[in-house]
């Protein structure tokens, strides 16, 4: 069988873009298409843990701007020549990062291909509003250029109703929505005594654990750190037993300083997808954090981060930190799951683990009741049905 359909990202690492695009593909796969995926390997070196054909190279500074324009063309000759080698019938390329955009439109052109692109994040835009000078000039040029592609594919998908509205106002083209979610067979709230799981993995059993898994650092939009130290004058006024519960990667040395010195987090390093199930069924509270900073505005107004879905799927109480406006806000108040918070306001924050405490039940049973809401298989339906009609 030839190749069908090839899945091109820069992240295959744990996640959520790996988590989408890995389950998209064993969806496919399911269905009888061949679904091989490229990545790239990235210096530093980090090669990706998943299965591709890893194409070299992509550089890596902090500059995301020189990131993405010199790696669109150190991606150029070598993805143009795989896809040619390949020449599958369709492209999907997951963003960000949107560096073999401009590769995979080329190749789509000269081998007859259809393009699908997949959008999670507004890169361009947030490099627009992370930068000044003349790296905000290029960042727009970037963005100009993306935006021409974008308008030329075959179909541009999206994750949320905000990214659906932001692009259908600048592409001025039919968009798909897509959705994110999470794995029902593998996200389900364990049956076993709580009391059992906590045991398992070390954590007290007679406190109240607020838990987050994903990246941790003080420079990423979720910023874990300012929550650390509400978390810590919120303890003294409330006299509880409360821990927050720390999974994933640290990204960075002052996040590993707050967290090692502090009392009242447990770092339980990088759990696989089994132990992060366990975790959650053993929690009272699944926390959302959102950075205070005014560049990552964007962000709040259209993120539904996939730990959400997670969070639901497992029947756990949400407290997430972002802006009111948000998509999130809207999602948390329509399902009635928790709280949202702005990431600043103590008080809010205090009466949210206050409140969830006191109604935990009730919380409990609307998540469980809207598990169905977020299965990942709706955004893969999305994708199955655009495949069949290309072909």
């Amino acid at each position: 069988m030839g190749t069908e359909v090839v899945v091109i990202s820069t992240h295959w690492e744990i996640g959520a873009a790996y988590m989408r695009q890995s389950y998209l593909m064993s969806y496919l796969k399911a269905r009888g298409y061949n679904v091989p995926c490229i990545g790239f390997i990235t210096l530093p070196v980090r090669r990706n843990v998943h299965e591709c054909i890893n194409l070299p190279l992509r550089i890596s500074t902090r500059n995301e701007v020189i990131n993405a324009i010199v790696n669109t063309f150190i991606l150029f000759p070598s993805l143009i020549v795989t896809l040619l080698l390949l020449r599958p019938r369709i492209i999907i390329v997951s963003l960000p990062d949107a560096d073999p955009v401009m590769a995979t439109y080329f190749a789509s052109i000269i081998g007859n291909m259809k393009l699908i692109i997949d959008v999670r994040d507004p890169q361009e835009e947030n490099m627009i509003l992370l930068y000044n000078g003349f790296s905000r000039l290029m960042a727009k040029m970037y963005r100009n250029l993306m935006h021409i592609i974008y308008r030329k594919a075959h179909a541009v998908i999206v994750v949320t109703p905000s990214l659906l509205k932001h692009y259908t106002e600048k592409l001025r083209k039919k968009l798909y929505l897509a959705p994110n979610g999470a794995d029902l067979k593998l996200f389900v709230k364990k049956k076993d005594d709580e009391d059992t799981i906590r045991k398992k993995l070390g954590l007290p059993l007679n406190a109240i654990l607020i838990t987050y898994t994903g990246v941790i650092g003080s420079s990423h939009y979720y910023n874990i750190i300012s929550f650390v130290k509400t978390l810590r004058e919120i303890k003294k006024e409330l006299h509880k037993d409360i821990y927050l519960i720390l999974a994933g990667p640290i990204t960075d040395k002052y996040a590993y300083s707050i967290i090692r010195n502090s009392t009242d987090v447990i770092y339980l390093g990088v759990l696989n997808k089994r132990d992060i199930v366990d975790l959650l069924s053993a929690s009272d509270i699944g926390l959302i954090p959102f950075s205070t900073e005014d560049k990552y505005k964007l962000i709040y107004s259209y993120a539904i981060p996939v730990k959400f879905y997670e969070y639901i799927a497992t029947c756990l109480p949400v407290l997430a930190l972002g802006s009111n406006s948000s998509e999130l806000a809207r999602l948390i108040d329509k399902y009635q799951v928790g709280y949202l918070c702005e990431p600043s306001s103590k008080t809010c924050i205090k009466d949210a683990i206050l409140n969830i405490i006191k109604t935990k039940k009730k919380l409990i049973h609307n998540a469980c009741e809207n598990r169905r809401l977020v299965d990942r298989k709706v955004g893969a339906e999305v994708f199955l049905q655009l495949i069949s009609r290309f072909f």
